[in-house]
C-alpha cells in the first residue's frame, strides 16, 4: 500500500491565481476547493485581506484531509498609500483609490512568478486579467505548466 507522503510526492499539484474582485475570486476559490476534494494538491495564491474571506473555508477543507492551502503574498499598500486591507477592487470607493489597487495588483507580478519558480506546480489556473501568467507559467520547468 501507497504511504500517504508519497502519495502526497506524486500528487498532481495546482497552482490557482484568483483576481481580487469578488466575481472573480469566488468561483475560482469554488473550483480550487473542488480540485483539492479530487484529490489534487491545491495551492491558492491571495494577499492577506484577500485570502480573510475565504481561509476559514480553506482551513476547514485542510482539516477534512484535502490538501489545499493558501500562500500568502503582500500587497503593497504602503507604497501605494492605502490603508492596509484595502486589497481588492470591491475596495475602490473612488477612481483615485480603485486606481491605485490595480496599480498595486500589477506590482504582484514578480513576486507571484518568484511562488511559481519555489513551488514548481504541475498546473496554473489563473484569471485572464493576469495576462502575465501564461509566459510566467511557461518558465517553470515542466512544460506541463503552462496552461
Amino acid at each position: 500500500m501507497e504511504s500517504q507522503q508519497s502519495h502526497n510526492h506524486n500528487q498532481l499539484h495546482v497552482i490557482f491565481l484568483p483576481f481580487p474582485s469578488p466575481g472573480h475570486m469566488i468561483p475560482m476559490i469554488d473550483t480550487a476547493r473542488l480540485f483539492a476534494k479530487h484529490r489534487v494538491n491545491v495551492t491558492i495564491i491571495a494577499t492577506h485581506a484577500n485570502a480573510s474571506t475565504f481561509q476559514k473555508t480553506i482551513d476547514n477543507d485542510f482539516n477534512s484531509g484535502y490538501s489545499i492551502k493558501t500562500k500568502l503574498i503582500r500587497f503593497p499598500s504602503a507604497q501605494l498609500g492605502l490603508p492596509d486591507g484595502v486589497e481588492n477592487l470591491k475596495d475602490g470607493t473612488n477612481s483615485e483609490i480603485l486606481g491605485k489597487i490595480s496599480h498595486g495588483i500589477s506590482m504582484l507580478q514578480d513576486p507571484i512568478e518568484g511562488l511559481f519558480q519555489d513551488l514548481q506546480p504541475d498546473c496554473v489556473v489563473t484569471d485572464m486579467m493576469y495576462a502575465w501568467t501564461a509566459e510566467a507559467a511557461a518558465k517553470l520547468d515542466d512544460p506541463s505548466a503552462a496552461s
